[in-house]
């Protein structure tokens, strides 16, 4: 099963408009992250895992603690997210971080469309992106015992899918 954060059931989505749309402070715009990923948990994701489903979430609490403090330059907020993350009895097992140096990311942003369709993290600058990445590559140190590998992102689409499917045989092999 597939699922995204912010949203994947109906009140998440209902907070994805909020969070991604509407500008917050710092602090609100953790809050509704964490929310919204909350009940993803045990409206979707946790019923999932009880059926033996494999649950793949695009965004996890490895996003916040990238975007809502690195990127928001709010590190001092950690131990808010320290805790809230706690609270979960249901945790990823493995993370995957699609690695592009941000001034990549915003051609390929461009490519797309530009910011006609963008949201309010696609318009922020390439300093906030670049803390963002720094966040992600932060977050192992967070999440200590859970496997975190950098793909990189700059190859070709085929080859960052072959080193995703890889990692994620060899993860999913240690279940069996």
């Amino acid at each position: 099963m597939y699922t995204r954060e912010p949203g994947g059931s109906p009140v998440a989505e209902k907070l994805r408009e909020i969070v991604v749309r509407d500008f917050v402070t710092p602090l609100t715009e953790l809050l509704l992250f964490v929310a919204a990923r909350e009940d993803l948990r045990s409206a979707v994701v946790e019923p999932a895992l009880k059926r033996g489903v494999h649950v793949i979430s695009y965004r996890a609490a490895s996003s916040t603690f990238a975007y809502q403090l690195y990127g928001r330059k709010k590190l001092d907020q950690l131990p808010i997210l320290q805790y809230l993350n706690s609270l979960h009895e249901v945790c990823p097992t493995l993370y995957i971080f699609l690695d592009l140096d941000p001034e990549e990311a915003a051609r390929r942003i461009c490519l797309r469309g530009g910011v006609v369709d963008a949201d309010k993290f696609d318009k922020e600058s390439i300093e906030f992106h670049t803390r963002v990445r720094q966040g992600f590559k932060a977050f192992p140190e967070f999440e200590p015992g859970v496997p975190c590998y950098f793909v990189d992102a700059s190859q070709t689409p085929d080859k960052v899918l072959a080193d995703v499917l890889a990692i994620m045989a060899e993860h999913l092999a240690t279940f069996t």
